[in-house]
């Protein structure tokens, strides 16, 4: 039971119903020769009632949850365990002071819109107050500097998850992939803000980009194939993540923030490189842009494409309320 609503209604004594509920009561209240001698009549609204109190899950609860099938799947021990190697091995003591105190303007300040972990039939969303990349080429490294709030627990958990999920990427490819680049991942710290906040800054290699030759794809999409064979399923392939270095024209794959280790529902993005349902075809894709701003948006699906169905339905029923609106005002001249 998640709440209780008091009685507001004075009680009717003759309703049927009464005694059904109350015997005793309705009993005290009819007995008109009761003597003020007795015990104390009771009080039908002292009800006493129990209300269980709702329980914020933690992300104890969500690592239990999210790798419930790492007994039975040796892919998903491994991410499991690279994950809670993440989680132990946050650097809670030193600060990276060089990108701290620098005055280098962050590349983006904005967040994607990031996933939402679904438990016990209940919607996570990821949830940060800020979140900015910075790169220092000189350098050569890059920060994704993140402040959520300490008892957001499942977008705790989906950021440490991305720092497994792109070092453990790192590891595979660099075991048989000579022509593919993956951002080392050098440090992760997790700082105490001393208030109800936390600070999560990713500490990486810097590779510097370009766009994606034509001629690259097939290399890009064999990548992408082996980290799906180890379950690690990128989920957000836009021209942006998957590039090419500067130097020595090698496939980079970037941000695995909503890397998953399951293809379910889909394995597609509305602006992906990998399709199911559908031919490739580069010439769309590298087309394709992301909104200049992408900090958590309403109208945006599991994979950061525009819910453009929920849109047009949002239309539909403002032009509706319009219309009654102008009925209204008619009627009233009229009259």
């Amino acid at each position: 039971m998640s709440g209780f609503n008091p009685i507001s209604e004075p009680l009717n004594t003759d309703d049927d119903n009464y005694n059904k509920y109350e015997p005793e009561v309705a009993h005290a209240f009819k007995n008109k020769s009761m003597s003020k001698s007795t015990s104390p009549r009771p009080n039908p609204r002292s009800l006493t009632v129990s209300v269980d109190p709702i329980e914020t899950p933690t992300e104890e609860d969500f690592i239990n949850f999210y790798f419930k099938e790492k007994d039975k799947n040796e892919n998903i021990k491994r991410i499991y365990e690279k994950y809670m190697e993440v989680k132990e091995n946050f650097e809670k003591e030193k600060t990276p002071n060089a990108y701290i105190d620098t005055n280098t303007e962050p590349h983006k300040q904005q967040s994607s819109a990031g996933w939402e972990l679904i438990y016990k039939d209940k919607s996570y969303k990821y949830k940060v107050n800020s979140q900015t990349v910075t790169h220092m080429k000189v350098e050569g490294k890059t920060y994704k500097d993140f402040i959520v709030y300490k008892e957001e627990y499942a977008t705790i958990f989906m950021i440490t998850l991305e720092i497994a999920m792109q070092k453990l990427a790192y590891d595979i490819i660099l075991e048989s992939e000579t022509d593919i680049i993956i951002p080392n991942i050098i440090n992760h710290y997790l700082l105490d803000l001393k208030n109800e906040n936390c600070r999560i800054i990713i500490e990486m290699d810097y590779i510097e980009h370009k766009a994606l030759q034509k001629d690259k794809v097939g290399k890009a999409m064999e990548a992408l194939e082996k980290l799906r064979d180890h379950n690690i399923y990128h989920f957000d392939t836009h021209k942006e993540n998957i590039v090419q270095s500067v130097e020595g024209d090698k496939v980079v794959i970037l941000d695995f923030g909503k890397a998953q280790i399951t293809q379910n529902p889909d394995i597609s993005s509305s602006t992906g490189l990998f399709k199911v349902k559908e031919p490739f075809v580069y010439e769309d894709w590298i087309s394709k842009t992301t909104s200049a701003n992408q900090m958590i948006r309403n109208c945006v699906d599991f994979y950061g494409g525009k819910k453009n169905k929920s849109k047009r339905k949002t239309r539909k029923s403002k032009n509706k309320r319009k219309s009654k609106k102008t009925k209204k005002r008619t009627y009233r001249k009229r009259k």
